[in-house]
């Protein structure tokens, strides 16, 4: 068994096999003084570099298992959190939170479907983006509706904060170009305006 143990050892720490070129121990870093490679010396612990790609693979034996990979942040009493990226069977990629503090976990931090569906905060988006909570557009950038749509006018079914204008919120109706933009309010219940109205053309 020794024997068996120590030439598996060594094989893994010859630079270069016939076979495969994958797993290189010389790319670990065990003090600051001893560095095992001879062009490059890594700066992390376990660092992989290749040709064009680089490619780490964590599987599993069946389609209907799961992968995991865990980030750890605890201390030597395993207090902290543990941040999980999981490959959950056929249903998608989950990042998400374990922690001995309370507020720390989190079972949605990021999901994404098989279908596409991408969830924040939310375990299983039904639309491309489901997101829990507050949404927050920073600057002066703005959300466009409609995008690809062909003969859509460039700025048509954009929102932005002062976008357009210094002093508003801009809302630019649905069109091909900037003389048949329109909006259309369903407001049955009423619509309430807190403010004077300027009309820039006939109503």
């Amino acid at each position: 068994m020794a024997y068996l143990f120590f030439r598996t050892l060594v094989k893994l720490l010859q630079y270069e096999t016939t076979n495969c070129h994958r797993i290189q121990l010389p790319a670990f870093v065990f003090n600051s003084t001893k560095c095992w490679h001879r062009n490059y010396c890594p700066k992390t612990k376990l660092e992989i570099r290749d040709t064009l790609k680089s490619v780490v693979s964590i599987g599993s034996k069946n389609y209907n298992d799961t992968s995991q990979l865990i980030l750890s942040n605890r201390n030597a009493l395993s207090q902290g959190t543990d941040y999980l990226i999981t490959a959950r069977r056929e249903q998608g990629l989950y990042v998400t939170s374990k922690s001995d503090v309370g507020y720390n976990n989190n079972d949605s931090l990021l999901v994404i479907r098989t279908n596409g569906n991408v969830g924040l905060g939310v375990v299983n988006p039904s639309v491309r983006l489901d997101v829990n909570g507050n949404v927050k557009v920073s600057s002066f950038n703005s959300i466009e509706l409609g995008g690809g749509v062909p003969g859509k006018e460039t700025n048509a079914g954009k929102i932005g904060y002062r976008t357009f204008t210094i002093d508003a919120l801009d809302i630019v109706g649905a069109g091909s170009n900037t003389t048949n933009r329109k909006v259309y309010v369903f407001g049955e219940g009423g619509t309430t305006f807190n403010g004077p109205i300027n009309a820039l053309s006939t109503l």
